[in-house]
């Protein structure tokens, strides 16, 4: 069975997720963005090709925020391992998780994935990481996957031993095409291409099933602020909850 080592990184609730500030108080951004990373890493955790997932942050408490996700589905040999952000941007932060992945698994598979993917199912993962696997077999061994814009980068890719300096940011879809990453063909409906950074984001997410978490944060701990009641930004209490992993 091919083994897979996944990164995530997390920058911190503080201060997150800007561009939802129109729709949600600072606070409540802060749970959304931990709670789109507890979703995250539990769906990676039920892909039974991955065999650690690490989460470079510096986040206080962050450990035991997903040793609580733990008790979702998953498995349980899989025990997210947080380590610390060395500084300098998510590239940076990629680049230590992958570092030590290598370190102490050298012949795995490596990934790095946002951690804002609060609709992921596994399954739309296990489909990447076999497209990625055939690339490689035709020499492309460092692939990539666009988000739903097609502008950005919500996952990468490496086979066993291959190493490149990633390129999340503004256009990351064009700058990994340039440093020589593969694109991958995943769907345009995939969960894997839903990162969430604005309402309609969060709408489209709601819509295609979000996690446990953001659905609990959003129906218990999220205050909305007051918009165009034509148009709520966050889902009614209780939808999209129980969605099948």
């Amino acid at each position: 069975m091919t083994e897979w080592v996944v990164v995530v990184p997390f920058k911190g609730a503080a201060d997150a997720k800007s561009r939802l500030s129109g729709s949600f108080d600072n606070s409540s951004r802060a749970a959304l963005a931990l709670a789109f990373l507890v979703d995250t890493v539990s769906a990676v955790r039920a892909v039974p090709d991955v065999s650690s997932v690490l989460v470079v942050s510096n986040e206080q408490g962050l450990a035991a925020d997903l040793a609580a996700a733990g008790q979702t589905p998953g498995r349980a040999d899989v025990e997210p391992l947080v380590i610390a952000d060395p500084g300098g941007g998510i590239n940076a932060a990629i680049a230590a998780g992958l570092a030590l992945a290598r370190a102490s698994a050298p012949g795995t598979w490596a990934a790095a994935l946002t951690g804002d993917l609060a609709a992921l199912r596994p399954s739309d993962l296990v489909e990447a990481f076999a497209l990625a696997e055939a690339a490689a077999s035709t020499g492309a061994r460092r692939t990539f996957v666009h988000d739903r814009e097609g502008s950005g980068t919500t996952m990468v890719a490496f086979a066993p031993g291959a190493e490149s300096p990633t390129q999340f940011g503004v256009g990351s879809s064009a700058a990994h095409t340039s440093a020589g990453y593969r694109p991958l063909a995943v769907p345009a409906e995939s969960s894997l291409r839903l990162d969430i950074d604005d309402a309609d984001d969060l709408e489209r997410a709601r819509l295609l099933g979000l996690g446990e978490a953001t659905q609990t944060a959003l129906d218990e701990q999220v205050t909305p602020r007051s918009s165009d009641p034509a148009r709520p930004p966050v889902p009614a209490p209780g939808a999209g909850r129980g969605r099948a992993r």
